[in-house]
């Protein structure tokens, strides 16, 4: 039995990473020899991505969830970011966890359930 009112969806090929829409992630600060900071953010395409969210998901079930994890900070933010994160002497498990959890959450957010409606109605 065949379900003729489905339509399969169309995907629009389209490169990620260099969307307008920015998503800060991470910031590195450094201090020149006159003592002024100089901050670099690094930032990732705020628009959700299928493709390595489904990526992400498979090397989480066949490899480990903390090998995923480096993988998607660094298929995240580009490999240039993950090598100055990677470099900080004064980064913590806790940061980055912090980091690993804004970028799943941006790229996982898209497999969340819509909520109901605030009325309680279910259509």
């Amino acid at each position: 039995m065949s379900d003729q009112s489905y339509q399969p969806p169309v995907i629009q090929h389209a490169e990620w990473g260099d969307g307008d829409e920015r998503l800060l992630i991470f910031s590195i600060e450094e201090y020149n020899e006159n003592g002024e900071p100089k901050r670099v953010d690094y930032t990732i395409d705020a628009r959700p991505n299928g493709g390595v969210a489904l990526q992400y998901l498979k090397m989480r079930r066949t490899l480990d969830a903390d090998t995923a994890a480096a993988w998607l900070i660094e298929r995240a933010v580009g490999t240039e970011a993950y090598d100055a994160l990677a470099s900080e002497p004064d980064l913590t498990g806790p940061m980055i966890g912090q980091i690993a959890g804004k970028i799943n959450d941006s790229l996982l957010g898209m497999f969340s359930a819509p909520k109901a409606s605030s009325n309680g109605s279910r259509g």
